[in-house]
């Protein structure tokens, strides 16, 4: 049997890894330049990684390369259209 995961390209503000990509600049970008931070609900907030951004795909492959190593088979970005 093989596991797949449900992945979601954002991280909550209450997440350890917030400010580790808010301070690297690895959130998306708006119109003025500024992160990219959507209304997650009435209670959180959420960056939106920029996927574009190679520094950003190197830091979130080391968060999930752990699962990848102990035989997850892949990941499916759920809600990221």
């Amino acid at each position: 049997m093989k596991c797949l995961l449900i992945s979601h390209f954002y991280i909550s503000e209450q997440a350890k890894n917030f400010n580790k990509f808010y301070n690297l600049n690895l959130f998306g970008t708006n119109e003025e330049g500024k992160p990219l931070i959507i209304e997650g609900s009435r209670t959180f907030k959420l960056g939106l990684i920029d996927l574009f951004n190679p520094k950003a795909k190197d830091e979130l492959w080391s968060l999930m390369k752990p699962r990848y190593d102990e035989g997850i088979s892949g990941w499916w970005s759920d809600l990221s259209e």
